[in-house]
């Protein structure tokens, strides 16, 4: 069986042709930051050492204490050091134990959240104690903390007035085509819509569903859209991120069988 294959005709709407027409005020921007203010905040980091004593689900009970006891004496030579470094570098199995132990600035989101609620707890200067994780027993050590910070306005308005521009941008794409619609739904003429308005118009080759189109790519949401069509019809706005686009059917061959002598 040969699958049914459909030829396109669209319009499209790019919000990025818009974007270096789109105003916007100072108090939109302040405006904008005055209700976001806590997404423009850089959130608490702390510097972490570890040492980690390997065990997983594979040791016994008996491996499993050896272990912890081994911990739990590198915790009180590490409670009689200053440089945790030098200890990290000699007795850790973690892949970064050749650093020190040093495993940067941590934030919320990367360890888990057990551990997390120990390690931001602490203070510079702290240890953690012997910690039970899926990998082995850690002892992590905190260098340095730096506080939760407000992002001043100045810092960021310049990434508002891109953010705005683009959220501008695509209301305004959405909007055209819109107005599009409504004013194609009789009439169906997308050539005549697109000299007028100055509008991108693109034709598809034929193709089947699950093809590669050119310009699209392979999209469930432009399939079900192009093959719901009747021949010369249009379709709704159809919004495909980050464009917006109004189809046409101009071409259609219906599923078949071919002859057997074609086979």
């Amino acid at each position: 069986r040969i699958p049914t294959f459909v030829q396109i005709q669209y319009l499209l709407f790019r919000p990025s042709d818009f974007e270096n027409k789109i105003q916007v005020s100072p108090e939109e921007i302040k405006r904008y930051y005055e209700v976001r203010k806590d997404t423009f905040k850089i959130p608490k980091q702390v510097r972490v050492r570890d040492i980690l004593i390997k065990a997983g689900p594979q040791d016994t009970a008996d491996q499993l204490e050896v272990k912890k006891k081994k911990a739990e004496e590198i915790l009180e030579k590490a409670k009689k050091t200053k440089d945790f470094g030098p200890l990290a570098k000699q007795v850790s199995e973690a892949e970064y134990a050749s650093k020190g132990g040093d495993m940067g600035w941590i934030q919320r989101g990367s360890l888990g959240e057990q551990i997390e609620s120990i390690l931001f707890s602490m203070k510079a200067g702290d240890l953690s104690g012997v910690l039970t994780a899926r990998d082995g027993f850690h002892i992590f050590k905190i260098e340095e903390v730096k506080e939760e910070k407000q992002k001043p306005f100045e810092a960021v308005k310049d990434q508002i007035l891109q953010a705005l521009k683009k959220e501008k941008a695509k209301a305004e794409a959405s909007r055209k085509a819109e107005d599009a619609f409504y004013s194609l739904f009789r009439s169906r003429n997308l050539e005549g819509y697109s000299r007028e308005k100055d509008i991108p118009i693109k034709t598809t080759g034929l193709f089947k569903e699950g093809d590669d189109i050119q310009d699209i790519g392979k999209n469930s949401l432009f399939y079900s859209s192009a093959f719901s069509l009747k021949l010369g019809e249009i379709s709704p706005v159809v919004n495909i991120p980050p464009n917006f686009y109004i189809l046409k059917l101009v071409n259609k061959k219906d599923s078949q069988i071919p002859p057997q002598d074609e086979v």
